[in-house]
């Protein structure tokens, strides 16, 4: 097993949580299916497509019915820079979407957009103005929507102190775990690193950043596709889409990942990688 550029590696008891957490997901999936609070939840986040009638996309931050300030969402991911691996997932969005009922409606994540969320600094759900402060910056008692974006002073010490800690991170060794569908309605492909780096990175940014919101990604995954409307699904289908994201499983196998840079996002689009982006390198 390669353990990175300077001897950190993943332990086996965090790669055995991570694949008991990806087993526990799809077998969730196959017996309960979709979760119709949480698709119920994120409806604000949806409105009506401009050019295709009848069909739900994701609203700018701007646009909610209960806007959030300029720069309120703010992440670091590591996009996926892989070509390969991005037509792969298109093929493998479209497969395991067939197997849908008619009347769901997906949203497809763009290829060029694909990621894998390190950390948020600030999220939709959760604004924190100032993430080093460990009382986020603002009264957390105030409703989400009316806590203030950022100070446009403190948005380039964000951005330094980011980029020192992926500049001093070595280059994560990912491979390709498991494609699942979640109790969300999410299809994610599901990563394991080989090199513990992505531990080490999310490590530092906790630490520099103690005022973040407190929900942070405990896994390692890409969103290929998410549902954002109908549902439930009967045992049948529930069925077919997790053996048709086992296939993929198998034919992804082997695949390696080594991204080279992280990407700092000023998000203005629900859930996608779309606003102000600074790509930041890792250590080579």
């Amino acid at each position: 097993m390669d353990n990175g550029e300077q001897g950190w590696g993943t332990s086996s008891n965090e790669a055995a949580r991570l694949q008991q957490e990806y087993e526990c997901m799809a077998t969730k999936f196959v017996k309960d299916g979709i979760n119709m609070e949480h698709i119920a939840s994120t409806a604000e986040f949806y409105g009506a497509s401009d050019t295709e009638q009848g069909k739900l996309r994701p609203l700018p931050y701007s646009r909610l019915p209960r806007p959030l300030p300029d720069a309120a969402v703010r992440l670091l991911v590591i996009p996926l820079l892989d070509q390969q691996l991005v037509v792969k997932a298109d093929q493998l969005c479209k497969d395991v979407v067939s197997k849908l009922p008619e009347d769901v409606q997906v949203y497809f994540n763009k290829g060029e957009k694909l990621h894998i969320t390190q950390f948020h600094a600030s999220r939709p759900e959760d604004v924190r103005p100032n993430a080093f402060d460990p009382s986020g910056g603002c009264d957390l008692a105030v409703a989400n929507h009316e806590r203030p974006g950022p100070a446009q002073a403190y948005l380039p010490l964000e951005l330094e102190a980011m980029e020192h800690i992926v500049n001093t991170t070595p280059r994560p060794t990912l491979v390709p775990e498991r494609v699942l569908m979640s109790d969300t309605g999410t299809l994610l492909l599901t990563w394991v690193d080989r090199s513990g780096n992505i531990d080490r990175l999310r490590s530092a940014l906790r630490s520099c950043f103690p005022g973040s919101p407190p929900k942070q990604t405990g896994i390692i995954h890409t969103t290929l596709c998410r549902v954002v409307a109908g549902g439930p699904f009967n045992a049948a289908t529930r069925k077919a889409v997790a053996e048709e994201c086992d296939k993929w499983t198998g034919l992804l196998k082997g695949h390696v990942f080594q991204p080279s840079v992280a990407w700092y996002v000023l998000e203005e689009l629900y859930s996608n990688c779309v606003g102000p982006t600074t790509p930041l390198e890792f250590m080579q």
